[in-house]
């Protein structure tokens, strides 16, 4: 063989090593593992939901045994106890189902837009004790909230009690109608906080009635039972 095909030779063989070299698969990098799941409520709330159930269930057996009267809605029904704790043991168990740690997921779950601010903002707004005073520098500050309400309609014979009670239920709206831009606010333990910070408020103007301040707070009982029982429809 002469030296020239030689050179030649060897120069095709390096050539096809290296293509041989190019062909071979490379090691991939193992995948990602998937974020770990979580579920839709976390320990503290489902510990809170979990004593709402039980308290719902002695307030039923009381009412059965007749030891205190049966707890009524805006029209004066009678509310249906036992519906009331099957609604909230469906709420926990949707409480305890995985849900994936992403904002895609919290997105689907909601359908709904991004949230505006952080909840810091909302949790503030819905509970600040100063929430008349500053209502327009507040709305000035935050205008992409949703600052609608629609009045308060008190229960039945109790909606004399509707003027007192105006900025508790604007700002019970607020909580209301804001709560559903944060996914981890759509349960009921937090719809109860916002009726809790509903009862707070009409309490406190209650405290500035003298002599009719007790008749005010078994008002402001009565508006909060309506909520508490009757609002999951405008909640969510």
């Amino acid at each position: 063989m002469t030296a020239p095909r030689l050179v030649l030779l060897l120069g095709t063989l390096a050539l096809a090593s290296c293509g041989q070299q190019a062909a071979t698969p490379q090691a991939t990098a193992p995948a990602a593992s998937a974020p770990a799941a979580t579920t839709n409520l976390d320990d503290a709330q489902l510990a809170a939901l979990r004593a709402r159930i039980a308290e719902m269930q002695g307030l039923r057996d009381d009412v059965r045994a007749g030891r205190v009267p049966a707890p009524v809605d805006d029209h004066g029904q009678a509310l249906d106890l036992d519906q009331l704790v099957r609604t909230l043991q469906a709420d926990l168990q949707e409480g305890l189902q995985p849900r994936p740690l992403t904002a895609a997921a919290d997105s689907a779950r909601l359908g709904a837009q991004a949230a505006p601010y952080a909840v810091t903002t909302y949790t503030i707004i819905a509970s600040t004790d100063t929430f008349r005073s500053r209502y327009s520098t507040l709305r000035s500050a935050f205008p992409r909230f949703n600052w609608s309400n629609d009045g308060c309609s008190g229960p039945s014979g109790y909606t004399g009690w509707s003027d007192e009670f105006l900025w508790p239920c604007v700002q019970h709206d607020f909580g209301y109608r804001n709560a559903r831009f944060y996914s981890s606010r759509m349960n009921e333990t937090d719809r109860h906080w916002v009726d809790g910070q509903f009862k707070q408020h009409m309490q406190q103007v209650c405290d500035t009635l003298g002599w009719r301040k007790p008749f005010c707070y078994v008002a402001a009982q009565a508006f909060y039972t309506a909520v508490y029982f009757g609002g999951k429809s405008s909640y969510y």
